[in-house]
């Protein structure tokens, strides 16, 4: 019989690993990444994205659940304080125009260690 096994590490990385013959030995690994700023997880950041931190922030400061899971909130705490607010959106939106205007191309992570 098949046996998967699960772990996460601590950035968020979700690893299965699958042992498709019985033998003890896990021959398929199987990882998630995530894209820093991508909270709705399309792939893309953009816009989009920072709508919802700012929908989310808006919530918590209302004094309500933000909305998001546990990886939406961690892919927007793009200034890892560990607070989702317009700060994160703010640096979303900022990435985002540069990309669209082709002055940058990149993840917002090498454009955040850019320094700019």
């Amino acid at each position: 019989t098949e046996s998967v096994f699960f772990s996460a590490d601590q950035n968020g990385v979700l690893t299965a690993s699958v042992d498709l013959d019985g033998d003890g030995t896990y021959e398929t690994r199987l990882s998630n990444t995530f894209q820093l700023g991508d909270v709705n997880a399309d792939e893309i950041v953009n816009s989009s994205d920072a709508a919802e931190i700012l929908i989310a922030a808006a919530k918590i400061g209302a004094g309500e659940e933000c909305g998001l899971n546990e990886a939406q909130i961690r892919r927007g705490d793009v200034d890892g304080n560990g607070l989702l607010n317009a700060s994160d959106a703010s640096q979303i939106l900022i990435y985002a125009a540069e990309v669209g205007s082709g002055n940058f191309i990149g993840t917002l992570t090498e454009y955040i260690e850019r320094g700019e």
